[in-house]
């Protein structure tokens, strides 16, 4: 049993027509009854017709037009909000499903009482990923592919602008006590890594992204 009734599969682009046909047209390859949620975040007219393409041959993805770049996090937070399920895929633009079961494995995961699964990783307090120098190094689970109970969701604050969207949102969890709990989503799932950033030269982190990214790099300098 796919579980898939309960979930819906959440894309969001920018400016990425071609990666997003490659990551909507994987999962509908794979689970041909997925919901998807696809917003583009005012991409050019041109890019958009390719989306619309992209959702009336997929089939059964819902395309949602924002008039403005609100950015990846609060996109996500849209999306959460527009959904009737129980359950999200967070699923990156820039990622391909090509092996069958992750859904499945995930969604057994949360039934355990995760509040989201994926990828575990650990970040410093910027959103940028731990080494060894990192103090008090942040458990976090990557967006790029996770499954998100909405219904806790609703009582954390919400995904944010910034290169880590999720990072406040589940220190606020882990706070809560609910659970963040790792699916080796790699083994399912290939992920591009900077494939928004590549395509739109990183304008997609915003200036407080751009600032923490300066942060990290003179805190950096300053401990050699």
């Amino acid at each position: 049993m796919s579980h898939t009734e309960s979930i819906t599969a959440l894309v969001i682009n920018y400016q990425t027509p071609h990666l997003t046909r490659m990551a909507v047209w994987s999962l509908r390859s794979l689970y041909p009854d997925l919901k998807i949620l696809l917003i583009d975040n005012n991409s050019p007219h041109e890019m958009y017709t390719s989306l619309q393409q992209t959702a009336d041959e997929a089939g059964g993805v819902e395309l949602i037009r924002n008039d403005r770049n609100i950015h990846h996090g609060p996109a996500l937070h849209q999306g959460i909000g527009m959904c009737e399920t129980e359950w999200i895929l967070l699923f990156d633009s820039d990622c391909i499903a090509y092996r069958a079961g992750f859904i499945e494995k995930m969604y057994d995961i949360a039934q355990g009482g995760a509040y989201m699964t994926g990828h575990l990783q650990y970040i410093d307090e910027y959103g940028y990923n731990a080494n060894e120098s990192t103090k008090n190094p942040i458990p976090y689970i990557h967006p790029r592919c996770a499954l998100v109970n909405i219904p806790l969701y609703r009582n954390l604050p919400p995904f944010e602008k910034h290169g880590a969207p999720c990072m406040a949102n589940q220190r606020a969890a882990l706070k809560k006590k609910y659970r963040l709990e790792h699916f080796p989503v790699d083994l399912y799932v290939y992920h591009f890594a900077r494939g928004t950033v590549d395509a739109t030269g990183g304008y997609h982190l915003g200036m407080a992204g751009q600032l923490n990214r300066m942060k990290r790099i003179i805190r950096n300098i300053g401990r050699r």
